[in-house]
């Protein structure tokens, strides 16, 4: 009886060990806010040229992002807190001297709680691109979904 009683006992203690499923990686909530695009220290809230690069990441991330992140479009004043809020800064540059051909080049960064970057990289809409912003944004999505599916935790 005491053999039975300690089997049991043992059991019992070691049944949630192999019951056990690993934490579900919950995704990163990454904000893009209305001034996640452009120069944020010279932001307008009518720029159509910022807005329309936010809405170029808001797709192609939403696109790319899988399991690895939930994209919010956050709105003016939105106080809601996420995991992290995306920002990039670009300028229209030539893409080789003198040539007069046009390219988008910039950074992105993706900043998590008190201000801690959590990634940040070097962006360009490419050599051949026919739409900049477009292969700006796509940029930068494939590089955030690359550092995330390494770095689940956005660190």
């Amino acid at each position: 009886m005491k053999r039975l009683f300690t089997i049991l006992t043992l059991g019992l203690l070691l049944m949630p060990t192999l019951y056990a499923q690993p934490p579900v990686n919950q995704p990163l909530r990454i904000a893009i806010r209305p001034n996640a695009a452009g120069n944020p220290s010279n932001w307008v809230p009518n720029d159509r040229e910022a807005e329309y690069v936010r809405q170029q990441l808001i797709a192609a991330l939403t696109r790319r992002c899988g399991s690895a992140c939930v994209v919010i479009e956050a709105g003016y004043g939105d106080t809601e807190e996420y995991d992290a809020s995306l920002g990039v800064s670009w300028s229209i540059q030539d893409r080789c001297e003198g040539c007069g051909i046009p390219a988008m080049v910039g950074t992105a960064r993706l900043v998590g709680e008190k201000r801690i970057v959590l990634w940040s990289d070097s962006v360009s809409s490419g050599r051949h691109a026919k739409v900049l912003s477009l292969a700006f944004a796509n940029d930068a999505a494939l590089k955030l979904v690359k550092h995330l599916t390494e770095h689940p935790s956005g660190k």
